[in-house]
């Protein structure tokens, strides 16, 4: 394993080939998502979402007003509409 190709192990290029198409074939469970929101209760700043791969829970999260700062291999954030930034 070469540490500088940017593999984690031998079965990186096989999750690399199954990752082409997760963004089209997976989202946020609207259920959990739901109990998610209500489990945090009032939001009182951002959340920090680390680690957050595609980022499904951070935008379903961020669509219910809560502002959220998505955090994995590329850094997102979100702001929600209305915001004023």
């Amino acid at each position: 394993m070469d540490p500088d190709d940017g593999q984690i192990g031998p079965g990186a290029a096989l999750y690399d080939r199954i990752g082409l198409g997760y963004d089209g074939t997976r989202r946020a469970d609207p259920g959990l998502a739901d109990d998610l929101n209500r489990h945090l209760g009032p939001a009182a700043g951002a959340i920090l979402d680390l680690a957050c791969g595609t980022g499904d829970y951070t935008i379903a999260l961020a669509a219910r007003g809560r502002p959220m700062i998505g955090l994995g291999h590329i850094p997102i954030k979100l702001i929600p509409k209305g915001a004023g930034l």
